[in-house]
């Protein structure tokens, strides 16, 4: 099974298999990628509020020649 980009996830009989301390590695794991997921979107959302207010700072200085 593969999760959309071509990467490989486990199985549904592999996930059963393993211990509880395997699973709680994994889902730890999925947490910071999650949490690093929202800070980068959170970076790029301010940095496209900064680009469009510069860009909207500049047509002005331009519409007014």
């Amino acid at each position: 099974m593969s999760i959309g980009d071509g990467r490989k996830t486990y199985s549904d009989s592999t996930l059963k298999s393993m211990t509880k301390d395997e699973l709680i590695d994994i889902i730890r794991c999925l947490e910071s990628n999650l949490r690093n997921a929202h800070e980068t979107n959170d970076i790029q959302y301010e940095n496209c509020k900064r680009l469009l207010s510069e860009e909207k700072k500049r047509i002005k200085l331009l519409m007014k020649f």
